[in-house]
């Protein structure tokens, strides 16, 4: 592996560049074209030679930075191209042949969110609040209100089956995704509320016509003991307490939060405790907030759930007095409790691989695969919470040609379907990207500003590149190796693939710009819905793309 990692000064090789400075007695910053193109030329059939079979991982040239080359020498000079690079004509990355059926099964699948289901949404809400205002009034049909509030609890139950259903069995976009499950939550939040209603109808002692529900979360996710566990663009954890309209609150305590284990062994086994776990109500919107809740110890990479009460004391429509105590009728979605960020990138593929397969898991089923375009929808909304982007807005979600990178080994065999095992497979390859796209700032910069093509294949890459000049490279996140990131470049005559290193932690834009043989870069779209036309949006000097990472961590 010498060959591979030493420089070629400490091999004494006579094809390094300051030897070859040496021998032309230049006292130039740069080579001259003649020295450049008999340096290149030389160096290129010295790395042919020289590399063997073990010496490569997917196809992925190892390329180490301590070669030390000019970044500026020719025939890559930014000085040599006057001509402003953004302006020049592309051309289309190409369907990769071997992927036509998968991108035939991505299309046939993808779907916008149909409007006839905002639409129900809509027309439930309406109905729900002129039940309110008949619920209200002294003198009611009680047994019209009854039948009413029931069908309406049918529309509503229907409704969110067909949420599922489409979230299930289509592609979404993004948003699309993220607002079918703002409605799921929305309806779910209204069928407890029309039982409250209900309740209240033959209210009696010592029944108490109350609901208490999570009106919000960032769960599913890990949490780090003795941090705050709402991110930037996530949403706070809130909880609703629910009246009906004739019911009276008289008094409402602090609500309190407690923790529910998800296995049999309970507090025995690595405690969770809670600090901050209690907070009062809003008596405007009925709402309490726990934006300093904190998880004081680690789990043992267990799954836990919040659960919340509260104490009130409510005067039904007959005049009598009730007291008791309100619990949520469903805890909160699954948290892991990380004693410190090694433990992330192991907790997260638990959680998500707990949301992918949430039926099976609630149910005890033997079943052990769903559609991929669940997965798909999980996946993208996952992506787009741990990077922190607005569900309503995203800067840059995966794109098609992500997730059909990732279900590639599934698509290729013509399933619709995706087993656990094969899951494990996708986050090995997401779960290391994701880690480092949360954690390194240059590094999810670089994503958002379209510098990464993404999850896609050698092949992919190559033909993204047809058409383009030498120099022009792309980024991809490589397969094989988790977790790094590999670059192809457009040679003469063919495209090399370099498996990028980074010696010391350094930051991966400081080594792009230390190889000569990378000069322009390209960016890509971030639009979700862009095929059968190019994603790349512009060709620019590496430079200049990547000199406001610099400093960053």
């Amino acid at each position: 592996s010498s060959r591979r990692t030493q420089s070629m000064d400490q091999q004494n090789n006579p094809l390094s560049l300051s030897r070859l400075l040496e021998t032309t007695g230049s006292d130039e910053q740069f080579l001259n074209d003649e020295q450049y193109h008999l340096f290149s030329e030389q160096l290129r059939s010295t790395l042919e030679f020289s590399l063997e079979p073990d010496f490569l991982d997917d196809g992925d040239l190892m390329v180490e930075s301590n070669l030390n080359l000019q970044a500026t020498a020719n025939p890559f000079q930014t000085q040599q191209h006057p001509q402003d690079i953004t302006s020049l004509e592309l051309v289309p990355s190409i369907p990769l042949t071997d992927y036509e059926n998968n991108n035939q099964i991505i299309k046939t699948h993808q779907s916008m969110l149909p409007q006839h289901l905002l639409q129900l949404s809509e027309n439930i809400t309406t109905e729900l609040s002129n039940i309110q205002f008949v619920h209200s009034q002294l003198e009611t049909n009680l047994e019209d209100l009854y039948r009413r509030e029931q069908q309406l609890l049918r529309d509503n139950s229907a409704l969110q089956r067909e949420l599922q259903g489409v979230f299930d069995s289509h592609l979404l976009l993004p948003t699309d995704a993220a607002k079918v499950m703002s409605l799921k939550r929305k309806q779910t939040e209204q069928e407890l509320l029309l039982q409250v209603y209900l309740s209240e109808l033959f209210a009696k002692a010592p029944s108490l016509p109350v609901g208490l529900f999570i009106h919000s979360q960032p769960f599913p996710k890990p949490v780090k003991q003795n941090a705050r566990f709402q991110g930037p663009s996530e949403e706070g954890l809130e909880v609703s307490l629910l009246l009906p309209p004739r019911t009276r609150l008289l008094f409402a305590g602090r609500v309190r939060a407690s923790v529910q284990y998800d296995d049999f062994a309970g507090p025995k086994k690595n405690p969770v405790y809670l600090v901050n776990e209690d907070s009062s109500i809003d008596p405007h919107l009925l709402r309490a907030s726990f934006p300093e809740l904190k998880f004081t110890k680690g789990g043992g990479k267990r799954i836990v759930k919040l659960h919340f009460e509260v104490d009130v004391e409510v005067a039904l429509p007959d005049g009598t007095r009730q007291y008791g105590t309100v619990h949520t009728a469903t805890p909160s979605a699954a948290i892991c409790v990380l004693a410190n960020d090694g433990q992330w990138e192991e907790t997260a593929g638990l959680l998500l691989k707990r949301e992918v397969f949430e039926s099976q898991w609630l149910t005890g089923s033997s079943a052990s695969e769903v559609g991929w375009q669940r997965v798909a929808n999980v996946l993208q909304l996952h992506f787009l919470r741990a990077t922190h982007q607005d569900l309503t807005d995203p800067a840059r979600p995966l794109g098609t040609e992500d997730l059909e990178g990732l279900l590639a080994e599934t698509l290729s065999r013509g399933s619709l379907s995706v087993g656990q095992t094969e899951f494990d497979r996708i986050w090995r390859w997401y779960g290391s990207v994701l880690q480092r796209l949360r954690s390194q700032k240059w590094f999810s910069g670089m994503w958002l500003r379209g510098l990464f093509l993404g999850f896609v294949s050698k092949q992919l890459a190559e033909l993204t590149l047809v058409g383009q000049p030498i120099g022009t490279f792309l980024l991809r996140f490589s397969e094989r190796n988790v977790g790094k990131v590999a670059a192809a470049v457009v040679d003469v005559g063919s495209v090399r693939h370099f498996l990028i290193e980074t010696p010391n932690d350094k930051p991966l834009p400081e080594v792009l710009i230390a190889h000569c043989n990378l000069a322009t870069i390209l960016v890509f779209s971030s639009d979700f819905l862009l095929r059968g036309q190019s994603r790349i949006t512009r060709r620019v000097d590496k430079v200049s793309a990547l000199s406001e990472f610099f400093g960053k961590k």
